[in-house]
């Protein structure tokens, strides 16, 4: 006998743009043509939409890339499986450091390589005369963010695990702790990393996937109308914020 098929989906959100195409397919009723009741759950870090997924509490979710593949390998403790439904977003990160780090990198405008090996001298520097570490943060260890900052650093010959201390916060709290002088640098997507004028650097361009929308396996099979319309919603969705057309009239 054949579970009736699901009609409600709860799914969660980390309030940053990638989000964008799940809020725009609910509001604008895209969802609710294909008869899926969604509501959306704004969570305050990667962790709580983890766990979250984890304790059946949600039912999908916006997801950094890395993290269902750290689930499935058992690298986290999730061991939830997690089936894909779409890509959100690709590439848009940014290392952003603090006013003071940045006049103490002073080099030429957007030179990633330039500014890594600056900062590589001003820790060496540092070092030597015993001053605390530098502290840089990400926002999940299983992300893009984490990845691309250690490979800046370590292109600029810094020993992440060495020379500096890594964090991981969670998104709302990175510029709150920038300002306090907690950390003194970031690597985060958009809307956060506010360029020039806070000391935004860049890692040179590659194109990896960022945010994705994840479905957990079990009961999947109630779910099958979920997934032939969890993709094309947000997909039209994200087209048409890409084209930048207005939102009115869904």
């Amino acid at each position: 006998m054949h579970e009736p098929e699901l009609s409600r989906l709860r799914m969660g959100l980390v309030p940053l743009a990638d989000c964008a195409p799940l809020v725009v397919a609910r509001e604008r009723g895209f969802f609710a043509r294909h008869g899926l009741d969604v509501s959306l759950s704004v969570e305050g870090s990667w962790a709580g939409v983890r766990d979250k997924l984890a304790a059946g509490l949600l039912d999908a979710a916006q997801m950094l890339a890395p993290m269902p593949l750290a689930a499935q390998l058992g690298m986290d403790g999730f061991g939830v499986p997690l089936i894909s439904a779409l890509t959100l977003s690709r590439n848009g990160n940014m290392i952003t450091v603090s006013n003071s780090l940045r006049d103490a990198l002073a080099g030429p405008e957007a030179d990633p390589t330039a500014h890594g090996l600056a900062l590589n001298a001003l820790l060496t520097r540092e070092r030597a005369a015993g001053k605390r570490p530098r502290v840089l943060a990400h926002v999940y260890p299983h992300s893009s963010h984490h990845f691309l900052l250690r490979e800046w650093l370590g292109r600029s010959g810094i020993d992440a695990d060495r020379d500096l201390h890594l964090l991981s916060i969670p998104p709302p709290l990175l510029v709150h702790c920038l300002r306090a002088g907690q950390i003194d640098g970031f690597c985060a997507g958009a809307p956060l990393g506010p360029g020039r004028r806070s000391g935004g650097r860049r890692p040179q361009p590659v194109c990896h996937p960022e945010g994705t929308a994840r479905l957990r396996r079990e009961g999947f099979g109630r779910a099958r109308r979920m997934g032939r319309t969890l993709s094309p919603n947000p997909f039209a969705a994200g087209r048409r914020l890409d084209r930048g057309r207005p939102m009115a009239g869904g």
